[in-house]
């Protein structure tokens, strides 16, 4: 599932209050009575307005953002506010009683306004001394083809909240006593890829959710994952140490954020029975397998979700508490299971040859080229600015490289070795189509207030003078201004917008 408008790392920067109090809307909303603002996002996402999607995420606010402990205990929202801006429009949502006002986007503390992501925790500011969160939704959403982000199964509903959700139940996980150092590991996959540990992994996906979509084959499934999961330990021990804080971490959310919505859709008073057979819809259509995209940091979310299904089926009364002690569910989920092998379909195999063996190959020429752009002491390198637009069609994904030598100013580097894009800047755009870019941290007295940045490699073609760079290329694109110009150790980084 494609999150378009939301990011999953989060930048916190502190803020100011507001000026004055927001202006409510003339008539009641939809929060405030049974009507909901549409009934199929799909069918109507040609004409759906702002209006109408933030007045769902009001209304689901205020069913469930009060009551989140029932999900997990010691989890409320309810204290809230969500601040969303998109374009020139901005709103502000009281979660407890889901009041929802349209505001000028000038009542935003300054720092919102700024604030050059898609999402910031609640404990990053204030407006009228309640703490407030940041949703930056894309103000041409619905000028634009209907996002798969989105929940089919569940047509009421919207991918923002269940983003809103998800990133905030990661601000909750901070009073957890999880290893923090295990969690610093590096999430992105490792280059050259590990297919035989991403074949398990995807097999472990496999079983759990035909676990949750066949409950007369649960217990058959989960011992086939048991089986999955201790050759992994077995083979791939570091690879599975690596990533398992991730499943701890996003898998709990998945899970709570998959919670949150069936329930902003059902009600409190929804029997598990119920709740089950909504989970079941959510997997079949909006978390098929075919998401799937070779990624390892991706495969926590796609674990975690059906785990904590299943451990709810099966009344676990104890699996939250140990994930707070920093137990992923995946563990607590077959700790007790006796592990039986299970043929893999051939449906599972062709996955993983579409996702993860092609692309590797796909990808080679890239990523040697991006280590002998990093190598190398004499490149120029583009870094955009504050993006008012950032549209990806196409990506082979994120990689890290261990086994290359960076110099010191280069640290937590992930390369895009192949990636079709275009980010539209103040003044300018940048169109890359099949190229490549690196991001990580820029490690100069120039970049301290922003070190984690973009680099985009350019090309011996580049017209570079005093205040613009020009590139047109097969595979690039480039019209901006310049800002600022670092130069470094042979290297020359130019700030563009």
């Amino acid at each position: 599932m494609a999150i378009t408008i939301i990011a999953a790392t989060m930048i916190v920067t502190g803020c100011t209050g507001t000026k004055k109090p927001p202006a409510p809307f003339a008539k009641p909303t939809a929060a405030e009575n049974t009507t909901l603002p549409y009934q199929d996002l799909k069918k109507e996402w040609s004409t759906m307005t702002m209006d109408r999607y933030v007045e769902r995420i009001a209304q689901q606010a205020k069913t469930t953002w009060s009551q989140l402990d029932k999900i997990w205990p010691g989890v409320d929202f309810g204290s809230y506010q969500v601040a969303i801006r998109s374009g020139s429009d901005a709103w502000l949502i009281k979660a407890k009683s889901g009041e929802l006002s349209k505001i000028d986007i000038k009542d935003l503390p300054e720092d919102y306004q700024l604030y050059p992501g898609l999402y910031l925790p609640p404990d990053a500011g204030k407006m009228n001394d309640v703490p407030t969160m940041l949703l930056t939704i894309d103000p041409d959403l619905f000028k634009k083809p209907y996002d798969e982000g989105e929940f089919e199964s569940i047509p009421t509903s919207n991918v923002s909240f269940m983003a809103l959700t998800h990133e905030t139940f990661h601000h909750s996980q901070e009073r957890w006593s999880y290893d923090r150092e295990e969690a610093s590991t590096e999430r992105s996959t490792i280059y050259p890829i590990n297919v035989e540990a991403r074949q398990m992994r995807l097999e472990i996906i496999h079983h759990l959710r035909e676990a949750v979509l066949q409950p007369e084959m649960e217990l058959s499934h989960i011992q086939a994952a048991r089986w999955t999961y201790d050759q992994m330990i077995e083979k791939q021990k570091d690879e599975y140490d690596r990533i398992r804080m991730y499943d701890l971490l996003e898998g709990t959310a998945r899970f709570f954020d998959m919670s949150a919505n069936a329930r902003a859709a059902l009600g409190w008073k929804a029997s598990p029975a119920e709740m089950d057979d909504i989970f079941r819809k959510m997997m079949k259509i909006d978390y098929h397998l075919g998401r799937y995209d070779g990624q390892s940091d991706s495969e926590s979310y796609e674990i975690g979700g059906p785990a904590g299904i299943l451990l709810e089926r099966q009344g676990n009364m104890t699996w939250k508490k140990d994930a707070e002690k920093g137990i992923p569910p995946l563990e607590s989920l077959l700790k007790s299971a006796k592990p039986v092998e299970m043929k893999t379909p051939q449906s599972v195999k062709d996955i993983l040859d579409k996702k993860v063996a092609q692309p590797s190959e796909v990808i080679k020429p890239g990523m040697e080229s991006l280590k002998k752009v990093i190598e190398s002491k004499n490149v120029s390198f583009i870094i955009p600015g504050n993006a008012t637009d950032y549209e990806v069609p196409e990506s082979s994904g994120g990689f890290s490289y261990p086994s290359i030598k960076l110099d010191s100013k280069f640290s937590n580097l992930t390369f895009f070795p192949r990636i079709s894009s275009v980010t539209t800047l103040q003044n300018g755009k940048i169109t890359l189509k099949n190229s490549g870019f690196i991001s990580g941290e820029l490690k100069l007295p120039e970049f301290k207030e922003q070190p984690y940045v973009s680099m985009i490699p350019l090309p011996k073609e580049a017209k570079i003078s005093d205040k613009r760079i020009e590139v047109n290329t097969d595979s690039m694109q480039v019209s901006v201004n310049i800002t600022k110009v670092v130069k470094k150790a042979g290297h020359t980084f130019y700030v563009v917008d």
